[in-house]
């Protein structure tokens, strides 16, 4: 059985929202790294955020991906609130090596991802179960499981809170 060191980090950014107002926006970017060496799991808790804005940017998940040196499996999409994602697709074309996407965007995304010839690993997920168990079978040792969605988590979950200790929660069941 592999080792497992988990870890969790959140992604801030400022953005503007409806009416000009700058408004502070958290997009949970939690992570689980995969180690065939470690022994045990520890965590190492941080803010735990998903985005609360009225539009969905690729910031925060590009900062996410930006923080890990090791290839990244990522877990993304959600609610749909009717904005561009090509953003977002962009950005996980360019930093990931496998994507499960979840949620009412994950055809969106998948359809985009098409568009841009990414021809990366990835899997249109019914569950967040699936998106973590698909994105556990597409890890390597050293690889980062990583959920920053990028899109809210109304769809699936009541708040970003339940999907981000779910997250937590299947990586611990994982360990």
């Amino acid at each position: 059985m592999k080792g497992w060191v988990w870890v969790l980090a959140a992604a801030l950014v400022w953005s503007c929202g409806e009416g000009g107002d700058g408004e502070r926006q958290d997009d949970g970017a939690e992570a689980a790294q995969t180690d065939s060496t470690a022994t045990d799991s520890t965590a190492v808790d941080s803010a735990a955020a998903d985005t609360a804005a009225k539009k969905i940017e690729a910031v925060p998940v590009e900062v996410a991906l930006a923080s890990f040196a090791s290839p990244v499996v990522l877990l993304a999409g959600g609610y749909d609130k009717r904005v561009p994602l090509e953003g977002l697709a962009r950005t996980i074309a360019r930093g990931t090596r496998a994507v499960a996407l979840m949620g009412e965007t994950a055809g969106e995304l998948e359809r985009l991802l098409v568009e841009l010839g990414w021809d990366g690993p990835r899997r249109v997920c019914e569950s967040f179960d699936e998106a973590f168990e698909w994105a556990m079978s597409q890890s390597r040792s050293g690889d980062n499981i990583v959920l920053s969605p990028g899109c809210a988590s109304y769809d699936w979950f009541p708040s970003f809170r339940e999907r981000g200790e779910e997250f937590v929660r299947l990586a611990r069941t994982a360990a």
